[in-house]
């Protein structure tokens, strides 16, 4: 068996649970920092540091695994020819941009001058272009593309948040716990609006017709995504309509609650990244979108 076929997906989830750590936590800070307790702050800040040196590093295993994956062996991520050519592959090109981005949220979070607080947004750039230059969403054009990078802000605004809103329920003082929880269900509902709508027209357009959800490989694992994306969607109505207003009434026993929810999303998370690897590394897509 090919060792790229292996290595590739498993760096793309890498990929994946870092952006979230570092784009994601970053979103969380810009909407609600106002109500984070210093030690709120602190995590955050910990967990954009932590996730951009792992993000970085994934980077550039994925660089070298480009130069591999086109020499067929694992000695090509040592053959000068091989890395020259990664640097010229759209997918090489994508996991550098991906660097650069991680390294200015890195530095952006250690900066103390006013003018370094740009830093992340310009990271949050280049990461959201890196995953907008490869792959099968360039077989689209344009249109796929802004599909894909509306669906990616709206995802990361989720995903992101749910390490520090775990961290929330676990501290001592849960007044900020209350209001943030509250506020997050007020943007989700235009974010993951965005996501799903972005997410279902994405989806067809790569798929290019719905019966392919059935009788293509590539739409059987796009159709397993979808289910769990549901199972996640519920959870999350679940936290919005049931755990938030818990927690007004009795902190203690919601966020309990609201941590066990948290704890289920994170599972399907992981399940749902697994599958997006997957879609974006080891499958191709249907022969109408191909042009076959």
């Amino acid at each position: 068996m090919d060792i790229w076929a292996i290595v590739v997906p498993l760096l793309r989830i890498a990929l994946y649970v870092a952006t979230f750590g570092a784009l994601g936590t970053q979103l969380f800070i810009w909407h609600f920092g106002g109500g984070l307790s210093s030690t709120g702050h602190a995590y955050c800040r910990r967990l954009i540091a932590n996730s951009s040196v792992v993000g970085a590093i994934i980077c550039v295993c994925l660089w070298l695994a480009v130069a591999g994956n086109m020499s067929g062996t694992i000695t090509g991520i040592f053959d000068p020819i091989m890395l020259q050519l990664a640097f010229e592959a759209s997918t090489g090109v994508a996991a550098l941009l991906s660097l650069a981005g991680f390294i200015l949220f890195f530095v952006g979070g250690a900066a103390t001058h006013l003018w370094h607080r740009l830093l992340p947004v310009m990271g949050s750039l280049l990461l959201l272009l890196s995953f907008s230059i490869s792959g099968h969403v360039t077989r689209g054009g344009f249109i796929t593309q802004l599909l894909l990078g509306v669906h990616l802000v709206g995802l990361t605004y989720w995903l992101g948040a749910l390490l520090p809103l775990r961290k929330l329920c676990l501290e001592p003082n849960k007044t900020g716990l209350v209001e943030i929880a509250h506020r997050f269900g007020i943007y989700a509902f235009i974010y993951i609006g965005a996501l799903v709508l972005s997410g279902a027209t994405y989806a067809y357009l790569l798929l290019g017709s719905l019966s392919a959800l059935v009788t293509t490989t590539y739409g059987n694992v796009l159709l397993a995504k979808i289910g769990t994306v549901s199972v996640l969607l519920l959870l999350g109505a679940i936290n919005k309509f049931k755990l938030v207003p818990l927690l007004r009434q009795d902190i203690p026993e919601g966020a309990k609650k609201l941590y066990t929810s948290i704890q289920w999303e994170l599972i399907a998370v992981v399940i749902i990244l697994f599958l997006t690897s997957l879609l974006t590394t080891s499958l191709n897509l249907p022969m109408a979108m191909m042009g076959g």
